[in-house]
């Protein structure tokens, strides 16, 4: 072969490499206040499925923590109620089955660190009896004890072991727990929130609970800057909607864009709908070396920042040049290989977020160079707050019916590596693909 075609060649071979990602992946900070992270948070994390009939189970827990979530929940019940012995953790007035709190306790601690070795938060729902809350303290020091040593009133930094958010549903949460064996252990106290003028009086740190629904009713009326106001000293945590009983998850960018520090997501697998926002949390926590913690950008914290010192607009190209390893798809649809597209979306900021796509590519053969997919297709993006953008790339087999998933992956722009890169294709629960499909594309990144 000539030179020019090995060049070619071994350049190619160079950007195919596994190792090629399109994104940073160290991890830099872990030194601020918890308030000035957002947390990869999940919610109602014990179920395996919907959120009325499914099973609750530790082995739920231990899957989010190794796929690097943060922060878990728990609706802890006396059980007795429930024919078991000692407290126990369900989704309370369904027909959800009920798993002990020593189970999941355990879970917790067997995977707490397996994929980061920054601290597990864990929110207790606290609906127990002044007996069961001894049983409960009881059973979290002995299981986690080594997990707890600095449970402390002040917001710690997110190199703290173990916190532990009780939110008491049954009282005034801003009162302490009913009994001290439990109050000694929660580091961060839930205080009900019902107006930014109240919280403004609030001692230290706090955290609260806001549904999706109570937060953009709240930016509706408040404006964006009065919750990044109030996130940048006491933590919020947002949780779906209670209709949302198929554990479906709502778009959780508005909460980001507020400095909400714990948008907690539904993890629960469905095959009734792809989980959009799960790749979207996906891609926002691959930042920071996908510790699960990533700083929130200075001006969602010091919001007096002078006009120089806000985030300069980017142009943002995006090439989408071809697939590789598309055999994996060979079986996707009966009367031939997949018509192929790829949708290419910014998420970020609300003046910001879009969605383009490629022409479908109809491949010639199921295996082989002409089953590979070529578009050469460019977009161009003006991004007006890099910091909160987040590029998500899905490939899709267009269909008579619905189109199918070939694969996703999403990561932040801040952590962008510019130039010809190998972005690997996930499946809808982002695992990787078997024959590790993959898009080739460039990124390039200018001032606007």
């Amino acid at each position: 072969p000539s030179s020019s075609s090995r060049h070619i060649s071994n350049a190619l071979e160079a950007v195919l490499q596994d190792s090629n990602l399109p994104h940073r992946s160290d991890t830099s900070q872990l030194d601020r206040p918890l308030s000035e992270y957002w947390v990869n948070s999940s919610h109602n994390s014990y179920l395996q499925g919907n959120q009325l009939t499914s099973t609750s189970s530790a082995d739920a827990l231990a899957n989010l923590l190794r796929n690097g979530c943060r922060v878990v929940e728990l609706d802890v019940f006396d059980g007795q109620k429930y024919g078991m012995q000692g407290p126990c953790v369900l989704h309370g007035g369904t027909a959800t089955t009920a798993v002990s709190l020593q189970a999941c306790l355990e879970a917790i601690r067997d995977a707490a660190f397996e994929t980061s070795a920054c601290p597990v938060i864990i929110t207790l729902e606290n609906y127990l009896s002044p007996e069961g809350q001894r049983d409960c303290a009881a059973l979290l020091q002995d299981v986690l004890l080594a997990l707890a040593r600095r449970a402390a009133r002040v917001l710690p930094a997110p190199r703290q072991v173990l916190d532990l958010d009780d939110s008491s549903p049954k009282s005034d949460a801003s009162r302490p727990a009913r009994v001290p064996e439990l109050q000694k252990l929660i580091s961060i106290g839930n205080v009900k929130f019902r107006s930014f003028k109240e919280a403004k009086n609030w001692q230290g740190c706090t955290s609260s609970s806001f549904s999706e629904t109570k937060l953009l009713q709240l930016i509706s009326k408040c404006g964006l800057e009065a919750m990044r106001r109030y996130t940048t000293r006491h933590i919020a945590r947002i949780y779906p909607a209670g209709y949302r009983v198929d554990s479906s998850n709502y778009d959780p960018q508005d909460a980001w864009e507020a400095g909400c520090q714990m948008v907690a997501l539904n993890g629960q697998k469905s095959i009734f709908f792809h989980p959009h926002a799960a790749w979207l949390n996906a891609g926002r926590f691959r930042g920071n070396g996908g510790c699960g913690y990533v700083p929130k950008p200075q001006h969602l914290m010091h919001l007096r920042l002078s006009p120089e010192d806000r985030p300069d607009p980017v142009k943002l190209k995006i090439t989408v040049l071809a697939g590789n390893g598309w055999e994996a798809f060979r079986d996707f649809d009966i009367l031939g290989p997949p018509d192929s597209y790829v949708c290419v979306e910014i998420a970020g900021a609300s003046a910001d977020r879009c969605l383009e796509r490629t022409s479908v590519y109809t491949a010639r053969a199921r295996t082989g160079p002409k089953a590979q997919p070529v578009w050469k297709q460019r977009f161009e993006f003006v991004i007006t707050d890099v910091s909160l953008a987040i590029i998500m790339l899905v490939a899709w087999d267009q269909d008579v019916d619905f189109d199918d998933l070939l694969g996703q992956y999403a990561f932040p722009l801040l952590e962008l590596k510019p130039g010809w890169r190998r972005v690997p294709l996930l499946s809808s629960s982002g695992d990787l693909q078997e024959g590790d499909p993959a898009l080739i594309c460039r990124f390039e990144l200018e001032a606007a």
